[in-house]
């Protein structure tokens, strides 16, 4: 202490630093020891944080795989996993898309499988990064569930206000009958006498403010629903009668009858309408009357003790519809999403005819232009602007199995027109949906034309032994010749030769032409002789064609003047035999030829070219086959042996050695007459839309603008999806050759507006007054809304009936598609429901969706009536992977990728 008091009394600041320092040391060591204690811990907690981060960096890696999926249109299907979802890595995709935001440090990357799980997801894997730390994770992804879960669906049960408008047109009616007028009611009819004709002015209500265009239920203040008030669930028409108005009225509604059955899940916007004991829903029915989220409420008029459906109590039905949980719309036009990008677009009317074997036939006059975007395998090499006539399509292969058909031009802001043909018209390319010319037919004649020739035999070949050769000679030949002919050469004999045979025995002539010895034989006709070396030095000589010019009379002397040239060698001296100085015995050898009658005929032998002539779709003109004719003028030219006389100098005749016969044959070809195939019969009052001018006048198929509508029957094999902008109408049976198998093959139809179930008619009158007098699509003494009263028997309808003044064009029986039905703003429906007789049943595997309930046929009881009656099976087609089906909003349906499992890994 004495030390240290000395210390601090000699130094104080020394002491204070070396307390200090002491202090400082403890200090130290002690932070040291609690350092040693945190550190483990802050090292663990930053690595826990790193971990984290690489694990949200992986999850917006499947983000990020999601947002790249819905940016590509054909990636937004509900049905069908596109190709850009298989093997795709975010390391090609840098730079393409705006990426997810992520923190400092934060990376990710992820690669999709390339292919799709069996339970048809898409797996991906992506591994994200922090800090150096990586986690990875496995996810599958699935398609949002798709309303082909539904069997059937519709937004409205009621009738669409433009198939009102368009089939319900203003008009004029040409009545002639007198039974039919007399069924007229007596209060429009008075005490006039047919003829009279009858004016509509068309439905009153049009637009999107027609009643039958409301739900049943209260929307707004301009959509109060149908079922608000005692007259909102009926549309009207006002008309005239020998100066008389008239008004008739109908219901908008549509019913759900006894005789249906629905096995899928079942979807109604609207409120449905039961009739009888009603239908029967074996899987869970649902609507949107009743419904009630709090922002929006469909409660008005409000359902009866909570029965969600109005009209006869559903007896028959295990389940009754319930108010839906959300709400479920499809789209009101054709769109681009899940649409592949190399669809096979074409443009204006098209026909399509499945060939069942994976190609379609392809007539679209419309499409001049391949479609940029398009495969190249979905037209012809050349396409110009006659556009394409039955091109066969391989949609197995090409276009991602997707045809579609879009519009041509301006589509007219009021609609588009119809064609306005009529039976007493001449199908031209002005007045039809599809009108081609045929060509001359390609095949050529068996002969050629002579008549614009001087030469009567264009071949280079001027002579055939054989009867029927393709030249102008003919008939030149005998039986040794091998040509069969009896009006050619002469045949003789064979007998030694000597120089005092007799005259009449031709081995004179073989002794003289050669000359021989006494001590020859001929061998005759077949296989040699002197005979037979004139007859082919002849046949040498016609040959050369040098006689197949003028008439037959000059051809005849020239065949006489080279024959006898050709006898010279027999003559005495070898001279020509008209030499000037012949002495006494000289003999020679005369030919004389002659023209004789003609005889002509014709035969048909040129075809009108039409491969499509196996496809009943098309009509077609009467057209005249090529035809060929041909005048045959048989030249004999007959051969005699003559003798001179020095004292009465004359040649004179002592035999006729042989003859021979030619044919000259005049052909003259008529081409075939162009007729023409065209759609639609004239007869068939159903009217199609047609092509329109600048100002909407129907113009036919020379129109400028022409609609969407696409024309299809057939086989399918395979995956098909068939889109139109305007129309489908099914022309025939839509089927599987194999058995219909939604795994393999599978057809979905959408259309902008309506499938239309193709049933023509024509008029049963068809006086040519009486159907110039009436509206087209119209037949006369159609007095719907004229009459009171049924004029419907136990049998059937009365003859007055507006339906009987309808008769079948086709007999169509019943019709069968095999497809998921869409119509976007129209409905399936049968052409001329209420019109001719009954035909047969519309069958349908597959689904149902459409806008409006279309009507496809009348039915009292169990008796169809007219029409078709609605044969309906379900068939699930979720996993059929159709090309396309459009997409349905419940949510956002921009975003139809589903994350199903999720797993994480180190």
């Amino acid at each position: 202490m004495i030390r240290l008091r000395r210390i601090r009394r000699d130094g104080e600041d020394g002491f204070a630093l070396i307390f200090v320092l002491m202090v400082t040391t403890v200090v130290m060591l002690g932070v040291a020891g609690v350092l040693a204690v945190v550190t483990p811990n802050i090292t663990n907690s930053r690595g826990a944080q790193d971990r984290t981060a690489a694990l949200a960096a992986a999850q917006s890696g499947v983000d990020d795989l999601i947002s790249y999926l819905v940016s590509i249109p054909s990636c937004r299907s509900e049905t069908k996993i596109c190709p850009q979802a298989l093997g795709a890595t975010s390391t090609t995709l840098t730079g393409t898309r705006q990426r997810p935001s992520l923190g400092n440090g934060q990376t990710f990357t992820w690669t999709t499988a390339s292919s799709a799980t069996s339970d048809g997801y898409v797996r991906v894997t992506s591994t994200g990064s922090s800090n150096g730390v990586s986690r990875k994770i496995v996810a599958d992804l699935s398609l949002q569930p798709s309303i082909l879960a539904y069997g059937y669906y519709s937004d409205y049960e009621s009738l669409s206000p433009q198939f009102l408008d368009d089939y319900y047109n203003p008009r004029s009616i040409y009545v002639s009958d007198s039974g039919t007028y007399g069924s007229v009611s007596s209060t429009y009819r008075g005490s006039s006498s047919v003829p009279k004709t009858v004016v509509w002015k068309g439905t009153a209500q049009s637009g999107t403010t027609a009643k039958c265009g409301q739900h049943w239920y209260y929307e707004s203040a301009a959509l109060p629903g149908r079922g608000n008030g005692s007259t909102n669930n009926t549309w009207y028409e006002n008309g005239t009668v020998n100066s008389t108005s008239v008004t008739r009225s109908d219901n908008c509604d549509l019913v759900f009858s006894s005789s249906m059955v629905e096995d899928g899940l079942t979807f109604s916007r609207d409120a449905i309408l039961s009739s009888g004991t009603g239908p029967k829903f074996n899987k869970a029915v649902y609507t949107m009357w009743g419904y009630n989220d709090g922002s929006k409420s469909y409660t008005t008029p409000a359902p009866t003790a909570g029965k969600y459906y109005r009209g006869d109590t559903m007896t028959n039905s295990p389940n009754l519809p319930a108010v839906a949980a959300a709400d479920l719309v499809l789209p009101t036009s054709v769109g681009k999403d899940g649409i592949a990008e190399n669809s096979c677009v074409y443009t204006g009317p098209t026909r399509v005819k499945l060939n069942g074997d994976g190609t379609a036939t392809v007539t679209s006059p419309e499409t001049t232009q391949k479609n940029a975007a398009s495969d190249s395998a979905c037209y012809p090499t050349v396409v110009g602007s006659s556009g394409i006539v039955d091109f066969k399509l391989n949609y197995a292969t090409a276009g991602s199995g997707t045809v579609i058909v879009n519009h041509a031009g301006t589509v007219p802001s009021a609609g588009w027109a119809s064609n306005p043909t009529k039976s007493t018209q001449t199908p031209a390319a002005s007045n039809e949906v599809f009108y081609f010319p045929l060509t001359a037919g390609s095949d050529v004649p068996q002969h050629s034309d002579t008549s614009v020739s001087t030469d009567k035999c264009s071949t280079t070949a001027k002579y055939a032994a054989t009867v029927g050769a393709s030249c102008a000679w003919t008939n030149v030949a005998s039986a040794g010749d091998g040509g069969g002919s009896t009006t050619g050469w002469s045949t003789y004999s064979a007998k030694k030769c000597s120089t005092t045979s007799a005259g009449t025995e031709r081995s004179l002539f073989e002794c003289e032409y050669g000359p021989q010895s006494t001590s020859y034989t001929p061998t005759g006709d077949v296989s040699g002789g002197q005979y037979k070396t004139v007859r082919t030095n002849i046949q040498a000589e016609l040959a050369k064609g040098s006689c197949l010019t003028g008439t037959a009379a000059a051809q005849a002397d020239c065949i006489e003047a080279m024959t006898n040239a050709q006898l010279a060698a027999a003559n005495t001296g070898k001279h020509a035999y008209n030499y000037s100085s012949p002495s006494n015995n000289d003999h020679r050898y005369l030919a004389t030829s002659t023209d004789n009658s003609p005889t002509t005929s014709t035969v048909a032998t040129g075809t009108v070219t039409d491969s499509s002539q196996a496809d009943d779709f098309f009509s077609r003109t009467a057209a005249t086959p090529g035809k060929e004719t041909v005048t045959q003028t048989p030249i004999t030219t007959t051969v005699v042996r003559q003798t001179y006389s020095t004292t009465k100098k004359a040649w004179t005749t002592t035999n006729a050695a042989f003859t021979f016969t030619t044919t000259q044959n005049d052909y003259t070809y008529t081409a075939p007459s162009g007729g023409g195939r065209y759609f639609p019969d004239p007869n068939d009052v159903t009217e199609y839309a047609t092509g329109t001018d600048a100002s909407g006048n129907a113009v036919g198929s020379t129109g400028a603008n022409q609609p969407g509508d696409l024309y299809v029957d057939g086989a399918n094999k395979g995956k098909l999806s068939l889109v139109a902008e305007n129309d489908v109408v099914v022309t025939g049976d839509i089927t599987d050759p194999s058995g219909y198998t939604a795994t393999s093959d599978a057809v979905s139809i959408v259309a902008g507006k309506n499938v239309r179930n193709y049933h023509p008619v024509k008029c049963a009158d068809q006086t040519a007054t009486d159907i110039a007098n009436t509206t087209p699509g119209w037949c006369p003494n159609d007095i719907t809304g004229l009459y009171s009263g049924s004029l419907v028997t136990n049998s059937g309808y009365s003859s007055a009936h507006p339906a009987e003044q309808y008769v079948n064009l086709k007999a169509t029986g019943d019709r069968t598609i095999e497809a998921a039905i869409f119509a976007l703003t129209g409905s399936l429906r049968t052409d001329n429901y209420n019109r001719g007789d009954a035909v047969g049943n519309l069958i349908v595997h597959g689904g149902i969706y459409q806008s409006h309930r279309g009507g496809n046929g009348v039915v009292s009881g169990s008796t169809g009536l007219s029409g078709t009656t609605l044969q309906y099976t379900y068939v699930d087609l979720q996993r059929a992977e159709l090309p396309y089906v459009p997409p349905a909003t419940s949510g956002n349906y921009m975003r139809p990728w589903n994350v199903v499992s999720i797993s994480a890994g180190s």
